[in-house]
């Protein structure tokens, strides 16, 4: 074999387990992880190893750190990034299906409530005590969209939280007041009326608790 050329060792599986049981629990340091991360560029996996990397994952529950480090790793991996016009054609297929869009809306609002959700529904609980329920984590969605509170109390009333950075028109693409209506639109389809709050507008509780009462009473 000339020099400086090796040959890639393969194990067997009973090596292979033995490795993987040595590991378990075992932290590895951030050099250790960034050689494995270099190992891995450019591999492609054979399609039987994607199907028993997704089995080994199904139903296994991450805790909420754990999910935004996923996150933030995908959005640094998708900088920049430009997807194929199959790849779009593709990804917008599976939107068309609900079942998909609900799993993926899901998992996106799966930490919810966050403090801001937590503030409104303390200011509703106290203005009007078992009038709305929040059902941001997923529980309801309608035409695609998942509202943050609903009235359970007879009323078809949607209350929404915006947060001025995530639905800012930087971020949406359109001006806030085409947003709102957009968002008011697609729940009044079907009977429902819609409040949206700013997140910035929690700062003034004098003139939310008035703008809340107004929309309970209409």
């Amino acid at each position: 074999m000339p020099s400086g050329v090796y040959k890639r060792k393969e194990f067997s599986a009973e090596h292979k387990k033995r490795i993987s049981e040595s590991l378990k629990g075992k932290k590895l340091s951030a050099k250790t992880k960034l050689k494995m991360s270099k190992s891995q560029k450019g591999k492609k996996h054979s399609i039987e190893h994607k199907q028993k990397i997704s089995e080994s994952l199904k139903g296994r529950k991450f805790s909420a750190e754990h999910k935004q480090k996923i996150s933030a790793a995908n959005k640094i991996a998708l900088t920049g990034r430009k997807l194929s016009e199959s790849h779009k054609k593709a990804l917008k297929r599976k939107w068309q299906n609900m079942e998909y869009r609900k799993k993926i809306l899901c998992i996106a609002t799966a930490s919810a409530p966050n403090e801001k959700e937590k503030q409104l529904l303390g200011i509703l609980e106290s203005l009007f005590p078992n009038e709305y329920k929040f059902v941001g984590d997923g529980e309801l969605m309608i035409n695609g969209k998942i509202p943050d509170f609903v009235n359970v109390n007879g009323q078809k009333k949607i209350i929404e939280l915006f947060g001025d950075y995530w639905h800012s028109e930087e971020r949406v693409g359109k001006p806030r007041e085409e947003h709102e209506k957009e968002r008011v639109n697609i729940f009044s389809s079907i009977g429902y009326k819609t409040l949206v709050i700013w997140e910035h507008e929690l700062e003034n509780i004098k003139v939310l608790t008035q703008k809340l009462k107004e929309f309970h009473t209409i």
